[in-house]
């Protein structure tokens, strides 16, 4: 019996021994597939990544662009907007200005005519005094001469 359970222990230490390297075998084997699927799955993940990235950088980009083109064409706009309200007072002003130029101009001939109606009506004056004298004088000439 001796022989036997030394028989048997030997033969459970072999066990013990092959299963011992074949589950340290197996244990290394799926530490190396735990290492792949994981260096798999980090590698896919970096992808998606940067493909996720790319997208959001794309999307930034159209975003930026739309509001860039938003905002010219609200700037453009604006500038014919103010381009539009300067020629309408640009205008308005003209118009004043001419209706005031009109009037100043009539009111410059009128005070023309006035003075110059005025001057005339004085060289009429001077011309019948002068008349006067003429013909006064010249009676009494002949009538100092007779």
């Amino acid at each position: 019996m001796k022989r036997l359970r030394r028989s048997f222990r030997e033969e459970a230490q072999e066990i013990k021994d092959h299963l011992g390297g074949e589950l340290e075998t197996t244990g290394q084997e799926v530490q190396s597939l735990v290492r792949e699927e994981a260096q798999d799955i980090k590698d896919q993940l970096g992808e998606e990544l940067k493909t996720t990235s790319q997208d959001v950088q794309g999307l930034v980009r159209e975003e930026a662009q739309d509001i860039k083109d938003q905002l010219q064409g609200e700037l453009k706009t604006t500038s014919q907007d103010v381009q539009n309200l300067v020629r309408e007072e640009a205008q308005d002003i003209k118009d004043q200005l001419e209706g005031e130029l009109q009037t100043t101009s009539q009111d410059v001939q009128n005070l023309v005519r006035e003075e110059a109606q005025d001057i005339k009506d004085q060289l009429g004056e001077m011309h019948q005094s002068i008349d006067k004298l003429s013909s006064s004088t010249g009676t009494s000439q002949a009538a100092g001469g007779e």
